[in-house]
């Protein structure tokens, strides 16, 4: 039992505090769990993160002031990965151990799961007598009786009796039952369940007999299941990943251990919850934000209490509290999507998965059909097995890619807007055959900007050098970066020649409204952030697509990863130039991707499928690669490219934005961090390159003007320490300027 505990709180501090432990608090003071303690003037909610520290003679210490949780909440393996986080990205560990627990979690008691259950104390025999010796005129008694003998009866009487079901189903009140609680014919009592509604409502699915390549992906996995080993299983679309994940999880289950399984994106996490379930039942747990915080806080507990052995979720299900870990699945690895934005730590929950299975012995897999650069190179040094899946598992489905060129379209089509001739004729044929439809557009709104057609200024946030984009159904003008709103109110001036604005491109809202009017029998259905802002929209939308109630899904990005519906057999890529004219060396990297993930949406059954890649730059070789499905090309080029320049993923990037109300201020501070910064160089080993201050993208964001610095290493770490923490105070704005620092953006 410790006397001195340090303790971490959650606010951006650099150290740690020692506190003294009261006789009373000592046997629940342990490494991991929360405790309220003085700091300054206030008092606030730390971790305990060290037990019996060194603590100088003489010095007087505070003492903690309770204890807020029963039991530790992190547990040693995650306080590991915490100090791993906070050292690597970066942060204060508190920062870092915040990510642990969900909002819900950390807001709300332990015993937040306690339920009234009602316990028989009669047997079926004794229940059955009472109820035919009671008068019929005491018919609230009858029916209490009726309900404790269907209970008693059923095969269901190892889960909680609830005592509202009881009331609900004896249409009584709680007087009643509380008279039969005194004549010992029942018991009441307050207990904590956390499993109280069916988890395993998916249709059971049966194991496919798994293809040669899939066999041996698997048996490569199982032969190091005991140990750290990172796998890298690349499978082009419809190869069957997921079926390879199901059986590798299977076997860690049956060795009485967990799995946890990281998808890119909400939408994704009901299907592949679902599919998950069907094969592993109420095994299953569901983690991700945007579920209401009620069944957030239950589902973390489920997977706490052991309830749970498999959890699906997005990138924060890396931090789930399972114990006895066998594997981490990290589907559709190269998503930019499993980094974290808005609030620090600015984590990838892919790299944190590979850490956490090192540090907890055992096999990651990480599965793509488009592998980072990051995780191809890792494979190419050794650091990563890597695995094959090179053919589809549907041998009969095939799917006919074809490039349209835009700039054409333009001169001959104009009335079609962003649907070309040759993607209106596949829609055609795709309704006429009473099969479906998926089309990608990465904007979302009516259109994405108001434009000078002299000058082509367009009109922006007044928070953000942003475009404002046009959403015509509410009819507002939005900044989709800080979301500001105003009402449209045409016409608009262009701020800097005076000339009226005019609508410039299209949005999903726009397109969907283009479609109506050409195929007006068509149902249609828009996936974007807009119809997807209420919890549980997601799937809403995509079980009926899967019931067929749509013909055409129409989305952006959330639409073009790992969907799988048998009866898409066409897929159209309205746009494909907008990823790839963002300027971000991994624009083509990404581009590639993209297309190719969301070709893969098509023909996935029996159906052959058919895609359309609509661009204003056919001639690029990044979508030429990637509409013949040429990755190894693809690769080739850019690993080569990338080499020369010393990017990513032969270096890491470290990108420090200064943020301030004024220009100035925030690039001062840049430029006096850079120069404070270059006179230590000399003592990092390595590679090491610093860029010039110049303005972030965007510059003007959330009404603060933005400077930043990039730095490009081989050693992110010893930057960390021999750079940057000798000049924490720089980076904390005392003087009106905030720093952010980014390790590995994406």
């Amino acid at each position: 039992m410790p006397s001195y505990v340090s303790i971490a709180f959650e606010a951006n501090l650099d150290t740690h505090y020692t506190y003294s432990v009261p006789d009373a608090l000592k046997a629940g003071a342990v490494m991991g769990t929360r405790v309220m303690a003085p700091l300054g003037h206030s008092q606030r909610i730390g971790y305990i993160v060290d037990e019996d520290p060194a603590v100088p003679s003489g010095v007087k210490l505070k003492d903690i002031l309770s204890l807020v949780d029963k039991k530790p909440m992190i547990t040693p393996p995650l306080m590991r990965l915490a100090l791993f986080v906070s050292e690597y990205y970066f942060c204060g560990l508190g920062q870092a151990l915040k990510c642990f627990l969900p909002a819900p979690v950390r807001h709300r008691a332990s015993d937040y799961g306690m339920v009234h259950v009602v316990k028989i104390k009669k047997d079926l025999k004794e229940l059955n007598d009472l109820y035919d010796n009671t008068p019929e005129r005491f018919w609230k008694k009858r029916n209490i009786l009726r309900c404790l003998i269907v209970r008693k009866s059923s095969a269901d009487q190892k889960s909680p009796f609830l005592l509202q079901q009881l009331k609900e189903r004896a249409e009584c009140d709680l007087a009643s039952i509380r008279s039969l609680e005194k004549a010992g014919v029942l018991e009441t009592a307050l207990e904590q369940h956390w499993s109280l509604r069916d988890e395993g409502a998916a249709l059971p699915n049966i194991p496919p007999e798994l293809t040669e390549s899939q066999k041996l992906a698997v048996s490569e996995v199982l032969k190091k299941k005991d140990i750290f080993a990172p796998f890298l299983l690349h499978g082009v679309t419809g190869s069957g990943k997921t079926e390879v994940y199901l059986h590798i999880i299977e076997e860690a289950l049956k060795n009485n251990k967990t799995a946890v399984v990281l998808v890119p994106e909400i939408a994704l996490t009901p299907q592949t919850a679902d599919r998950f379930r069907g094969r592993f039942g109420s095994k299953v747990a569901v983690l991700h934000s945007a579920q209401s915080d009620k069944e957030r806080h239950r589902q973390w507990w489920r997977i706490k209490e052991g309830e749970a052995k498999v959890v699906v979720g997005a990138r924060s299900a890396v931090f789930s509290p399972v114990s006895e870990l066998g594997c981490i699945i990290v589907d559709e690895e190269h998503e930019s999507s499993y980094k974290q934005n808005g609030e620090a730590p600015y984590y990838n929950a892919r790299d944190l998965a590979v850490m956490r299975a090192k540090l907890e012995n055992c096999p990651v897999v990480l599965g793509s059909a488009t592998p980072s650069l990051e995780s191809v190179h890792n494979a190419e040094i050794g650091k990563y097995t890597l695995l094959r899946l090179t053919s589809r598992v549907c041998a009969s489905a095939d799917i006919k890619t074809e490039l349209i060129d835009l700039n054409k379209e333009a001169q001959v089509a104009s009335q079609f807007g962003v649907i070309s001739r040759s993607l209106k004729s596949a829609i055609e044929e795709c309704l006429a055959k009473r099969e479906q439809a998926i089309l990608f557009l990465n904007r979302r709104g009516y259109v994405p900007r108001l434009i000078c057609p002299e000058c082509y200024e367009s009109l922006k946030c007044p928070s953000c050098s942003v475009p404002l984009a046009y959403h015509k159904r509410d009819n507002v003008l939005k900044c989709h970066l800080c979301g500001y709103t105003s009402e449209y109110l045409p016409p608009y001036s262009c701020p800097s020649c005076g000339t009226q604005l005019k609508p410039a491109g299209y949005g999903t809202q726009r397109v969907e409204n283009l479609l109506h009017s050409l195929f007006p029998e068509a149902r249609i259905g828009r996936m974007d952030r807009d119809t997807t802002s209420q919890i549980g929209a997601h799937e809403k939308i995509l079980t009926a697509f899967a019931d067929h109630e749509f013909d055409i899904l129409l989305g952006t990005q959330m639409i073009a990863k790992g969907l799988d519906f048998h009866n898409v057999t066409l897929v159209g890529v309205l746009n494909a130039d907008i990823s790839l004219n963002t300027p971000d060396f991994r624009s083509g990297e990404r581009t590639f991707q993209l297309v190719t993930r969301v070709v893969g949406r098509s023909g996935r059954g029996a159906k052959a499928g058919r895609s359309v890649v609509q661009s204003f730059t056919p001639e690029a070789d990044v979508l030429n690669c990637a509409v013949k499905g040429d990755w190894e090309g693809f690769v080739k080029k850019e690993m080569r490219d990338r080499k020369e320049l010393n990017y990513p993923p032969f270096s890491h990037i470290i990108e420090i934005v200064f943020k301030s109300k004024e220009a100035k201020k925030a690039y001062d501070s840049a430029k006096k961090f850079r120069n404070a910064i270059k006179k230590n160089v000399p003592r990092i080993p390595g590679y090491f390159y610093m860029t010039e201050v110049e303005e972030a993208n965007p510059s003007f964001a959330f009404n603060e003007y933005r400077y930043q610095i990039h730095i490009r290493t081989t050693l992110v770490q010893a930057v960390a320490k021999e750079l940057l923490a000798p000049f924490r105070e720089l980076l904390k704005g005392r003087s009106g300027v905030r720093a952010q620092i980014d390790v590995d953006p994406v």
